[in-house]
């Protein structure tokens, strides 16, 4: 009877830390989601600001050619003042 109770125990004993394997399993795929989550949005962040950092270099790029222009502009301008 002694060894029923044993086993009984035993059982007991592997439940329990099977329910807490279960509870934990489901903690760690919840915060895996949500790391996978945080981690896309993360990407669509970068992403954009790529997107904005490639804009704005084009957008300096546009206004050096301006300015480089504006200059040569100024250089004709005082080149002709002086005839």
């Amino acid at each position: 009877m002694s060894q029923i109770k044993g086993v009984k125990d035993d059982v007991t004993i592997i439940w329990e830390q099977l329910e807490s394997i279960k509870i934990s399993t489901v903690k760690i795929t919840r915060e895996h989601s949500e790391m996978m989550n945080d981690i896309s949005e993360l990407k669509n962040s970068l992403n954009y600001h790529s997107a904005e950092q490639t804009t704005l270099t084009i957008r300096i790029d546009d206004v050096v050619s301006e300015i480089k222009k504006v200059y040569l502009f100024q250089q004709n301008v005082s080149e002709l003042q002086e005839i």
